[in-house]
């Protein structure tokens, strides 16, 4: 997120837990360039698969979505491994 940047709400999907919604809308989310974005803590799994959108408000202009889909899995080594199910 760029200087100034606000972030007032995020929607997770989630293959076994569906759909949830984190607002904050009151006291937004100022994330330094470089930060990772919140999962709130999510309870990852793999097999399941996984989607992000963290809705930003910039300091002039529209609102937009930071999106991320992903799936885990593990080999036989039982190694994690995510694959980016993102469409570009």
């Amino acid at each position: 997120m760029k200087p100034g940047e606000k972030m007032v709400s995020a929607e997770i999907f989630s293959t076994d837990e569906g759909k949830r919604f984190e607002l904050f809308p009151d006291t937004p989310r100022y994330i330094a360039a470089g930060d990772c974005l919140p999962m709130f803590s999510t309870a990852f799994r793999a097999g399941e698969k996984y989607a992000y959108y963290w809705n930003v408000v910039p300091v002039k202009g529209d609102a937009y979505l930071i999106t991320a889909q992903f799936t885990l899995s593990t080999d036989s080594a039982e190694h994690l491994s995510v694959s980016d199910t993102s469409i570009r």
